[in-house]
Order: C-alpha cells, then structure tokens, then sequence
C-alpha cells in the first residue's frame, strides 16, 4: 500500500466520507455545536440589542410628542390673544385674516380665518424633530371676534365653549 501524500488525510467517496484505507471516518461532533451555540447567542444578542433600543426610540418619539403637544398649546394660547383689525369682520367667509409662521428646527404655523360673520377659526400645526424623529400636532380652536373696548380699531377673540376646541393627534 502507498501511504497518501502530504495533506490528503481523508477523501470523499460519494456522500460517506472515509479514511485512506476505506474504513469509515470518523466526525466529531464538538466543533459543529461549538458553531450552533454560537450562531444562537448571536442571535440573542441582536434581538435584546433591537429590543433596548427599540425602548430609547419610543422613549424619543414620546418626548417627541410632548414637544410638540406644548409648542401647539402655545401657539393656540398666541393666536387667541392676537389682536384683529376690524375691516377682518368684513371680509369673505374663509378668508385668512392673520397667519404667521416660526421657522427653524421646530416649525409653526398659525392661521386665523373667518368663518362667518362675527366667527374665526384658530388653526395651529407644529413640526418638531426629535431624535430622528418628526413630530406633527395640531390645534383648532373657534373663537368670537369682540371689539376691543380699549383700542376700537381692533377686534379681539374669545374661544367659544364646548366641542370646537379640538386636539389634533
């Protein structure tokens, strides 16, 4: 018998793999599970990363959500203490009688439009990035347009009770 050359310890014969002189090999088993154990931590461990870090996402999203939440009551609370010209009472229905806007990282618009004669709507909407997140909320409140008893050239708004304060999510 010839012994095998150098590096060819075992061969393959089909699907069996055996020795140089026939007789079946033999496997261990060590290093196969050695590589299951070891794929299974690893995915463990990535699924309880993606899992904490899920948390902080939704912890930024609330925070997120509150901002916004207060930016939009604010700017609700401005819009209502605004101060009209009174040739705004005369004009169309739904016409814009006052809008403005704060721009940067966190954005808000401010409309007010009439509605009817004597009525105004108060809309509000807020943009606010939060920790790769973009937060939008908004207000609608319906106000009546006084005249002001100190300055009679402008009109000032007064929210109506009941179900036209509205919070949109």
């Amino acid at each position: 018998m010839v012994p095998p050359p150098l590096g060819l310890l075992w061969h393959h014969t089909g699907a069996l793999v055996t020795a140089n002189d026939g007789s079946p090999a033999r496997a261990g088993v060590a290093a196969p599970l050695a590589l299951a154990v070891l794929l299974a931590l690893a995915l463990l461990s990535a699924l309880f990363l993606d899992a904490s870090v899920a948390d902080q996402r939704a912890g930024r999203a609330a925070l997120g959500a509150a901002r916004a939440a207060v930016l939009a009551e604010k700017a609700l609370e401005g819009g209502l203490a605004s101060r009209l010209d009174t040739a705004a009472a005369s004009g169309p229905v739904g016409a814009v009688l006052l809008e403005f806007r704060v721009g940067g990282v966190d954005s808000t618009l401010t409309t007010i439009r009439r509605l009817q004669p004597g009525i105004a709507e108060v809309q509000v909407r807020v943009a606010v990035h939060s920790g790769g997140f973009r937060v939008i909320a908004g207000r609608v409140a319906h106000a009546r347009m006084y005249g002001d008893s100190l300055v009679p050239s402008d009109l000032v708004l007064r929210p109506l009770p009941g179900a036209w304060w509205v919070t949109i999510p």
